[in-house]
């Protein structure tokens, strides 16, 4: 069955034209090194829970230019720290992350941290400034700067609330999980962060930006497009952008990841191109599934849901 970019041949003979920055691991290592100065400053709170034997807690920390940030922590009353804890990163402007999808993981004896991206939740308390504003949404803001691109900032955010969920777990490494928006930011944690034993990737964003942007007929990649149209007719700012942008792809990201990761990716996706997660997958040099559903979209059956469940069992 042929999907929105090509046949299933065709999708698997992909490859992805992003390069690499010449300064892709010292610019990283560099933001690392900054966000390893700021204090977790880790403040918790306990929350109603109508599950027995579960608590659940909302969480503040820190991460750079002393921005408070809000996630949910769930965990058994009998934590197994043996285990890894569970860090869940959500898609594209839906923080609707609600503490029953952790539940998989929490009857295990698993920590989940579910993490709220910067600007994208209800919350007052988290200011934050930009040295431009954005054509719409927040793909565009600051992107001709990469020290202070979104998502170089949400990347770090990510990284921290890790580093949280392993505080506040005792665990000593962590499954990062996430779809879309989730699914492209676990790439860039589990390429930077050593403590990753697993990741799982639904639908990626963030992989293969220019192919994405080119083919992409719904969501966030339309804000570049749309960029382009009002901003910039004759593309004379393409390059600066997409130069930005290599510092966020996946694709970039999945040159350097090591752990196991799981991909599922649904043929019909308009948001996120198909092509773009095999070109994903193709990249990754670890142990590795791929799951293809041929009849879904931005959103895979119920059905991978076990199949990420029989991945983790395989390693924990």
């Amino acid at each position: 069955m042929p999907g929105v970019d090509g046949s299933v041949r065709e999708l698997e003979a992909y490859q992805s034209h992003v390069t690499l920055p010449d300064d892709f691991d010292s610019f990283w290592e560099s933001k690392l090194e900054a966000l390893r100065d700021v204090p977790l400053s880790i403040e918790r709170m306990r929350l109603d829970s109508y599950v027995r034997n579960v608590m659940v807690e909302q969480i503040k920390y820190q991460s750079l230019e002393g921005i408070l940030h809000h996630a949910t922590y769930i965990s058994p009353n009998v934590l197994d720290e043996s285990l890894p804890v569970v860090v869940m990163y959500h898609g594209y402007d839906w923080n609707t992350h609600e503490p029953h999808i952790a539940m998989k993981y929490v009857v295990q004896g698993m920590g989940v941290l579910l993490v709220e991206t910067r600007d994208q939740g209800m919350v007052a308390d988290q200011m934050i400034s930009y040295p431009m504003g954005g054509a719409s949404g927040w793909m565009t803001k600051g992107i001709f700067n990469k020290e202070c691109y979104y998502y170089t900032n949400v990347i770090l955010d990510s990284l921290r609330a890790l580093d949280v969920a392993l505080e506040l777990s005792g665990s000593r490494s962590a499954i990062v999980e996430g779809g879309s928006q989730g699914g492209g930011i676990g790439l860039g944690v589990s390429a930077l962060h050593p403590k990753v034993k697993l990741a799982l990737i639904d639908i990626p964003f963030l992989c293969d930006i220019p192919r994405g942007v080119e083919l992409a007929v719904r969501g966030p990649y339309l804000e570049i497009s749309h960029y382009f149209k009002v901003h910039d007719p004759l593309h004379q700012q393409e390059k600066a952008i997409y130069d930005t942008l290599r510092y966020i792809d996946g694709i970039n990201f999945a040159r350097r990841i090591t752990c196991p990761v799981i991909v599922g990716v649904g043929l019909l996706d308009e948001v996120c191109p198909p092509s773009t997660a095999y070109a994903l997958y193709r990249e990754l040099g670890g142990e590795k599934e791929l799951w293809v559903y041929p009849e879904y979209a931005h959103g895979l059956s119920s059905w991978h849901e076990e199949e990420k469940l029989k991945f983790v069992s395989n390693y924990i």
